[in-house]
Formats: C-alpha cells, structure tokens, sequence
C-alpha cells in the first residue's frame, strides 16, 4: 500500500558539509524508472509539475505587465531555496537576472520592465540593486502576481500602490 500525500510541500536542504550529487544518463534513468515504479512516479510528477510552473509564469501574456513582472519574481524566490530558511512575511531577496533578462523571459521591452520596477520602487515594494531585487512587502508582490488588490494591513504598510489593470 503507498501513501501519497498530494500536497506535500517540496523538501528544502541546507547542505552543511560537502556534497556530492551524480548525472545519471538517459538510458540509465529509464532503466531504473522502468524497473521502479515509484521513480517513474516520482519523475513525471517533477515533469508535471515543472511544466505547469513554466506555464504559469511565461506563458501568461494576457496578464498586465506588473503581474507578469511579480509572478517571475516569487517564483524565482521559490526556486532559489531561500524561502525554506526564511519565516513568513519576510522581505524576499532574488539575485541574477539583469532587467533586460527580466525582459527577455517575459517577452516584454527593457523599457517595460524599467517601468514597472520604478512603479514597484515608488510604491515601497522594491529595492533594486545590481542583478537584485529586494521585495519588502511579499504580500503585496503577491496579491499584485494574482491580479488581486493587495489585502487592507499590506496596502497601508507603504505608499500608494500602483494601479491593476
């Protein structure tokens, strides 16, 4: 009998010593997929997964420019690992991409980009640094990814937010 529990979130790991992973080839995968049907399972709910994750944050071009913009943002979080060791509420910090990166993800302009952070920074949602972003109200970056207007205690924690389509 297995037991699946379908909303498990995903395991974090803080490696404290040296840490070794290997490659296992194609071929090699297969074989043990086929011969496991646990790790058969295993990756193509990874595969499932990922695939939804990439649709929801790069193929949304019917959503505004600022929606698409924090939606990349929590999800680059998400996959940095840093959340794991980070309590709820907390300022987010995601390093790497350039603003034309950003852009080019998106498939959106730099100047599109460049606007939609100076409407984030305005509004004291974010701090940008170079190849950083610091978000100090995630829950507004959050509501604004959603399309939601940001709930009453995270509007009034800064100025003015910027408008939703």
């Amino acid at each position: 009998m297995e037991i699946v529990d379908e909303k498990a979130r995903t395991a974090a790991a803080e490696c404290l010593t040296t840490t070794w992973t290997l490659s296992c080839s194609l071929p090699r995968m297969r074989m043990l997929a086929d011969s496991e049907i646990a790790i058969m399972k295993g990756v193509a709910t990874n595969i499932a997964e990922r695939l939804m994750n990439n649709e929801r944050v790069y193929a949304n071009y019917r959503r505004s420019p600022i929606q698409r913009v924090c939606t990349l943002l929590l999800e680059l979080d998400r996959t940095s690992g840093a959340r794991a060791a980070r309590p709820p509420g907390a300022p987010i910090e995601v390093s790497g991409p350039t603003q034309a990166e950003l852009g080019e993800a998106l498939m959106l302009s730099r100047a599109t980009i460049e606007n939609v952070l100076a409407e984030m920074r305005m509004a004291d949602i974010l701090r940008t640094g170079h190849r950083r972003y610091s978000v100090s109200r995630p829950g507004v970056l959050r509501a604004l990814s959603e399309g939601k207007p940001p709930t009453p205690g995270a509007a009034d924690a800064g100025p003015p937010l910027p408008p939703l389509p």
